[in-house]
């Protein structure tokens, strides 16, 4: 039985309705719910009802049991991504090690002083690049950084300055030594960058008329 609780349900519009769907309607109070009293609301027909009611709630047990394979699945997924993480870094470690070793070894045989220990706080690397330019020395060669070379690969950047930045420009040890007028306070900044776009390694120091930088392949 459905009751209608509406304005306009006469009981020829009843009949019709049982006459369709052979349900049986009764007319209701008619009200509407801007004007509706409590008891209105409490007695009005419940729509969620049947197969529009409501769920009752799952307990959380099957929620768990259904959450649990995808847990362990993460679970899995973590352990083996922080697993190849550390195997990697393991990796690199060792490839490291075996790198230096080598170049170690290489260093004893080429330079005799680094064999003999005279140079013991030089690293393999620093003194094969000085074995290097000691022998392009002595066949008549420039070294990448004698002072022509450094200089030469340092003139995009340096050509780039104002006219009259430079102070003072002189070579030592394999480094162009470098004074600045006091222009603008991110001059010598800027120029670290455009010399380091080039291959270079400046370091700048603040200085009471400017900057000094040195300028090197290290």
């Amino acid at each position: 039985m459905v009751r209608v609780d509406a304005d306009g349900a006469s009981p020829a519009l009843l009949s019709g309705a049982r006459a369709l769907t052979g349900v049986e309607f009764v007319a209701g109070t008619p009200w509407h719910w801007a004007n509706a009293t409590p008891g209105a609301f409490a007695s009005a027909i419940d729509l969620l009802g049947g197969g529009f009611g409501a769920e009752a709630p799952r307990p959380a047990a099957a929620l768990r049991r259904l959450l649990r394979p995808a847990l362990w699945i993460a679970a899995v997924a973590i352990g083996i991504h922080v697993a190849a993480t550390v195997g990697n870094w393991l990796w690199l470690r060792w490839e490291s090690a075996a790198i230096d070793r080598e170049l170690t070894a290489l260093a004893r045989a080429s330079v005799p002083e680094f064999a003999q220990g005279s140079l013991a706080e030089t690293s393999p690397t620093a003194a094969l690049a000085r074995r290097e330019r000691d022998l392009k020395h002595r066949a008549g060669l420039a070294a990448a950084d004698d002072f022509l070379p450094l200089l030469a690969r340092a003139a995009p950047a340096f050509a780039a300055l104002p006219t009259g930045a430079i102070r003072s420009l002189s070579y030592a040890d394999a480094h162009l030594l470098l004074d600045l007028q006091k222009t603008e306070p991110a001059q010598a900044l800027r120029l670290q960058h455009e010399l380091q776009k080039l291959g270079l390694l400046a370091i700048a120091a603040p200085t009471a008329t400017g900057a000094r930088l040195r300028v090197g392949l290290n």
